[in-house]
């Protein structure tokens, strides 16, 4: 009975120390960069706007991408310089 009350207890305190996280970086990584693309070409914007959240998730997703872009180039680049490349063993 008491193990209920406090799972219950902690359970709703980390529930809502999870969704202030959440809500906190969402806020600020998505919406604070989507707000700072937007301000430029539109001066009325909403901060709290639909255009604002997809122009950051938009940004994010094409900074996660060219960092797996190079991530891979420079990991390529390596393998090929150091000699066990199948393409520089291909050659010979």
């Amino acid at each position: 009975m008491i193990g209920e009350i406090v799972g219950e207890a902690v359970g709703g305190v980390l529930r809502f120390v999870g969704q202030v996280l959440f809500e906190g970086v969402f806020e600020i990584l998505v919406r604070g960069v989507g707000y700072l693309i937007c301000r430029p070409f539109k001066h009325n914007i909403d901060p709290e706007s639909f255009l604002v959240a997809l122009v950051g998730m938009l940004f994010w997703i094409c900074v996660a991408g060219v960092g797996y872009l190079i991530y891979t180039h420079i990991g390529a680049a390596r393998l090929a310089l150091s000699g066990n490349s199948p393409v520089s063993q291909a050659g010979d």
